[in-house]
């Protein structure tokens, strides 16, 4: 029950991330100097997400 939560939760995140992130990217009327240091936060963000979402959905306990 509590799995597809978090999963949920991650979505809506990554989702978040992709629309404020990648648009501003793509759609910005600034110079490549600006352009790439958004997207070298937005690639920052995702990994981090990325994982975060890893560590808690890996089991606690291996055998």
């Amino acid at each position: 029950m509590v799995k597809w939560l978090i999963n949920a939760i991650f979505i809506a995140l990554y989702l978040a991330v992709a629309v404020f992130g990648i648009g501003p990217v793509l759609f910005a009327d600034g110079s490549w100097s600006e352009r790439i240091g958004t997207a070298i936060v937005v690639l920052v963000i995702l990994v981090v997400l990325i994982f975060a979402h890893f560590a808690i959905m890996r089991p606690k306990y291996r055998i």
